[in-house]
């Protein structure tokens, strides 16, 4: 998390809440766009845990995440099946891409927020 956000991580959930959402945005992105042959309506799946304290139970506010390693297609009204697009070349460079863009796009978010 940019550290210009902490203070709000810890004081207003709603920061939390945004800041989790942008994140789970970004990662859908980057597994959408490694994943060959999936549209752009293909949804991935995931699960999101904040997590307010480090190992010595200092504050320290981050996010355990299980995510796919791919995303899903198909049409939900038909309640057919989903054809699951598996992720490749996922590498440190495509993590860092989506660690840089959440500070851009969460300091973005929060700047937005605040004025509202």
């Amino acid at each position: 998390m940019p550290k210009r956000v902490w203070w709000f991580l810890n004081h207003e959930p709603a920061t939390l809440d945004g800041l989790a959402a942008v994140f789970l945005r970004l990662v859908e992105g980057a597994l959408r766009r490694a994943s060959p042959g999936a549209p752009r309506d293909a949804r991935f799946g995931a699960v999101l845990f904040a997590h307010r304290f480090g190992d010595s139970l200092d504050s320290h506010v981050h996010f355990h995440v299980l995510v796919t390693d791919g995303v899903f297609s198909g049409d939900p009204a038909d309640f057919g099946p989903a054809i699951f697009h598996s992720a490749v070349d996922l590498d440190a460079d495509a993590v860092q891409k989506v660690r840089d863009e959440l500070r851009h796009r969460g300091l973005r978010w929060r700047r937005a927020a605040s004025a509202a």
